[in-house]
């Protein structure tokens, strides 16, 4: 079976280069986002003073002018977050909508291989299933039959859930009869 991986799809590798790349952006942003708060903050502590005192002692508005370059860059990157935010969400669904045509497409191009494989053992097993549980009735109505209970019988059953797990305990506890 020749199946293509998912990954290398170039449809795929872009959306996913593609969300790499704004999952990357965006945590650029968040981390100066903090860094912008934290320098903004700083001088709160630091002076608590206003404008009007920070003009009474003499200085220039320098301060006031970088704090609202500061808080204009944060603005920008708020809108560029949101806007990131919103294409990541959309990306997913991208990304799930390739994987899903995709694997849709390799399973199609599977499942003769598959059928050829698998339905004979599946045809075996329930055959096989059906031959074991005609026994099984047959042996308990000829007991039943003569009126012998069937109690202590320590009947087989197979698992009501078919897994493997369940099949391989079932396996276990019939070798130990």
């Amino acid at each position: 079976m020749d199946i293509e991986p998912i990954t290398d799809n170039p449809q795929y590798k872009k959306i996913s280069d593609t969300m790499t790349r704004l999952q990357t952006t965006q945590v650029a942003i968040t981390e100066r986002k903090a860094a912008i708060e934290s320098i903004l903050a700083a001088p709160i502590r630091e002076n608590p003073g206003s404008a009007w005192q920070v003009a009474l002692n003499g200085a220039d508005d320098g301060a006031l002018v970088e704090r609202d370059r500061l808080r204009q860059e944060y603005e920008e990157l708020e809108r560029k977050e949101r806007f990131n935010t919103l294409a990541i969400e959309e990306g997913r669904q991208a990304l799930d909508g390739i994987n899903g045509r995709l694997s849709m497409e390799a399973c199609h191009a599977a499942r003769p291989d598959y059928l050829k494989t698998v339905l004979p053992k599946a045809k075996a097993f329930i055959t096989a299933a059906v031959v074991f549980l005609d026994a099984e009735e047959k042996f308990v109505a000829e007991l039943s039959g003569e009126d012998i209970r069937i109690d202590h019988l320590g009947r087989v059953r197979l698992p009501l859930y078919l897994s493997r797990e369940s099949l391989e305990a079932f396996r276990k506890e019939i070798e130990e009869l």
